[in-house]
Parts: structure tokens; C-alpha cells; sequence
């Protein structure tokens, strides 16, 4: 009998995304998260799910789901080290062409990989986010989006001066630190691979600043394609931010008044908000002047938009940047 050629054995391609997904007992919307990436029309992907210690069935639903889909993975931790340190985790097994982050417990258009991928190959971005639009569990509330008026209607480049000053506790204009982008793999390199395993909140803000004044280009294409689950933990979660928030505000105008006694008191109480200190260092950008942007059509969240971007195509790249 012939022996099998070796040659005729190659190695599995990698996927183009995969979908990186933190969970700490997440049981109750675990698997609507992990169907919503399922049903994507880019099929070529993975699903990571990065468990962070969950005491309630988070494994059981992962390991049911897994049996279905060989595309899903599953990486424990034994102990629970924030949403940071479950990311690094699953970053480091990811196989993709492109990274896309996505929380447990939130939902994504079944056309959005596809949609980004192709857009941000064509204009040479290196991270691209698309709208976040929130919803209410109990459908009491109308879902809103975060990008609304004009940063809605054309898609625009985020310049790292502006990204810093509308996360800002004060800032004008939309919290894009609140996104969910995907990251090009090859761009997480160095001290820029891995969030910061210190933050608790804050974390994506974080990397993506990071990368923003590495030199990485980041685009925001301004389609309703990511959906945030607010319920009862994502408040709590939501209000811890603010506090730490409104402690980092008031250490920062501790520091400016040299009123040290105060500003170690509130280091001391409130460390989260003293390891916020941090992340705007060496950073020292400004007057960038922003240009103008080809406007697009912003569907419907439920309707395919697999046409318009063949309409897209057709006209061309159209390279823009921040509208002013």
C-alpha cells in the first residue's frame, strides 16, 4: 500500500476573526451572546470564550455549545482576575487575522464582522468600531445608540487628541472608549499585545489609547451593528464607573491645588482612581485639524446591509477623516 503523501497535508488556515469573549457568571445571556457570533455571515472564525472564575453554569452552556460548533473554545481561569486578565487570556490563543472583542452578555448584527473586516481592508485601518446601540432586558426602554446627530452619519478617523478629550468626565462629544472595536492581530505587538491586568475599568480605553499613540490608525464606521445589554449587574457595573470616575476628577484637581493630604486620602480610599493617573502619560497631541467625510446610509439594525456595501464598493474608498 502507497503511503499518504505528507505534502498533501497542510496546515489549517487561520480564521479571519476571532471573537474574544470575557465572561464571569454570565450563565443568564451566555449562550444569546455566543449564538448572536454563531450566526454571523463571516462563517471563517473563532469563538473564545475567556472564563474568569464563574461559580454558576458559565461552563456547563460553553461546554453544551462547544459539542456543536467546533469554531468555539473555551479557556478557565481558577480564579477570578477581571475582565482585563480574562482577554489577555484568550488574546494569547487567538488565531485570527483580526480580533473582536465582545462582552458576554451583548449581541451583535449577524452581517457586522463581514461589514468591518471589508471596510477596514479597504481604507487600511488597523482598528475599526462600529455604533453601540443599548437596549433594555426588559424592553421597557427604547434602544438608543451611543453615536447619535452628526458623529451618526459619516464615518470618520479617531484622532488620538480627541479620543482622549471625549472620554473625558466632561468631554463634548460621544464616550468612544465605550466601543467594542476589532483590533488588526499584527498590531499587538510589544507593550501594546495585552490590556493593562491593573484596570478594572477602563481597560479598553486603555489598550486603545495605547495603540492610538503608537500610531495605529482607527476608523469608526457609524452602523448600529453592536448592541449593549443594560440589566442589572451592566448598572452596577455602569455606577461604580462614574464613582471612580468623580474620585479620579477630584485627585486630579487635588494634585493641581498641591493639596497632598487630599489627594493621598482619596489614592488611598479610591485606588482604582489613582491607577487612572496613568493612562494619559506621554501623551501630548494637539491641533489636529480634522477634514471632512463621505456620508453613508445607517440601516435599520435588522436589515442586511450586504447590498449597500456592493453600492460602496462601486464608488470607491472614499479615505476620510474626523467630521468637524
Amino acid at each position: 500500500m502507497r503511503a499518504p503523501d505528507a505534502h498533501n497535508h497542510t496546515a489549517p488556515q487561520p480564521p479571519t476573526v476571532s471573537i474574544v469573549m470575557a465572561n464571569y457568571n454570565g450563565a443568564a445571556h451566555l449562550a444569546d451572546a455566543i449564538r448572536s457570533a454563531q450566526s454571523q455571515s463571516l462563517r471563517d472564525l473563532e469563538i473564545i470564550v475567556s472564563d474568569d472564575a464563574s461559580s454558576d453554569e458559565s461552563i456547563a452552556i460553553a461546554t453544551e455549545l462547544m459539542a456543536e460548533d467546533l469554531r468555539i473554545r473555551l479557556v478557565r481561569s481558577c480564579h477570578n482576575g477581571g475582565p482585563a486578565a480574562a482577554r489577555n487570556r484568550a488574546f494569547a490563543l487567538a488565531q485570527g487575522e483580526w480580533i473582536a472583542v465582545m462582552d458576554s452578555d451583548d449581541l451583535m448584527h449577524p452581517d457586522r464582522l463581514m461589514t468591518l473586516v471589508e471596510m477596514a481592508r479597504r481604507d487600511k485601518a488597523d482598528m475599526v468600531a462600529d455604533n453601540v446601540v443599548e437596549f433594555d432586558t426588559s424592553g421597557s426602554k427604547t434602544p438608543h445608540p451611543l453615536l447619535s446627530g452628526r458623529w451618526a452619519q459619516e464615518p470618520f478617523w479617531v484622532e488620538i487628541c480627541r479620543y482622549i478629550q471625549f472620554n473625558h468626565l466632561y468631554g463634548r462629544g460621544p464616550a468612544l472608549g465605550y466601543l467594542k472595536p476589532l483590533f488588526r492581530k499584527t498590531i499587538l505587538t510589544g507593550p501594546t499585545a495585552y490590556y493593562d491586568e491593573t484596570l478594572r475599568i477602563a481597560e479598553d480605553y486603555n489598550l486603545v489609547l495605547r495603540l492610538l499613540y503608537a500610531g495605529r490608525r482607527m476608523r469608526v464606521y457609524p452602523l448600529p451593528l453592536y448592541f449593549y445589554r443594560k440589566h442589572s449587574t451592566s448598572i452596577s457595573h455602569r455606577l461604580r464607573s462614574v464613582e471612580t470616575a468623580l474620585a479620579f476628577e477630584k485627585l486630579l484637581n487635588a494634585l493641581k491645588s498641591r493639596n497632598w493630604p487630599a489627594a493621598i486620602g482619596i489614592a488611598l480610599t479610591k485606588p482604582r482612581a489613582a491607577a487612572l493617573l496613568r493612562l494619559p502619560l506621554g501623551v501630548r497631541m494637539r491641533g489636529l485639524a480634522p477634514s471632512r467625510v463621505r456620508r453613508i446610509t445607517v440601516p435599520h439594525p435588522l436589515v442586511p446591509i450586504t447590498s449597500r456595501l456592493s453600492h460602496e464598493n462601486q464608488r470607491g474608498t472614499g479615505r476620510t477623516t474626523d467630521p468637524s
